[in-house]
């Protein structure tokens, strides 16, 4: 119960009326706050772990992205470029034209031009793009970051610790 009413009070909504119930209230109340907790719960897993960067204005949503040296910052992530990668991350939201909101594990949609069902995706050579071909040549960055699913969603899993770089 403290777990929810914590969840609750973060997003702002009122116990008022759960912590002072008037009669005959409480039973059901305590229902809702139930469900609500669980509708947080599974957005805040649908999410992932997720922070608010500062981001380029040319920066878009479904975008792969590197922290920059700059504290708490990204820019388009790039198979061939050290400094650029590797990815942490795919746009998730853009709150304000110069900050964002990106996931490293789960699904989106509404990619278009996708390769087949189950294909295994890479960061690609082109700023903030994908690829289902690994990245050929010395010095490019392997790195996985998804699977396709279905005609236009991929399920990302992005390990930032998880590259090669091609010798």
């Amino acid at each position: 119960m403290a777990d929810s009413s914590f969840r609750l009070v973060r997003l702002g909504i009122g116990l008022t009326s759960y912590l002072f119930p008037q009669a005959g209230v409480s039973v059901g109340f305590q229902a809702q706050i139930d469900a609500l907790s669980a509708r947080v719960t599974a957005l805040e897993a649908a999410v992932g772990t997720s922070d608010v960067y500062a981001c380029p204005m040319s920066v878009s949503v479904g975008q792969i992205v590197y922290e920059t040296s700059a504290d708490e910052a990204i820019d388009l992530a790039n198979a061939s470029n050290l400094t650029k990668a590797p990815a942490i991350g795919v746009v998730f939201m853009k709150p304000t034209p110069t900050t964002c909101i990106i996931k490293q594990i789960g699904r989106m949609s509404g990619f278009s031009g996708l390769p087949p069902d189950q294909s295994e995706l890479f960061l690609d050579t082109t700023d903030g793009s994908f690829t289902s071909t690994a990245p050929a040549g010395a010095g490019k960055i392997v790195q996985p970051i998804g699977l396709v699913v279905g005609t236009d969603s991929i399920e990302f899993h992005i390990d930032p610790d998880n590259y090669t770089i091609r010798a």
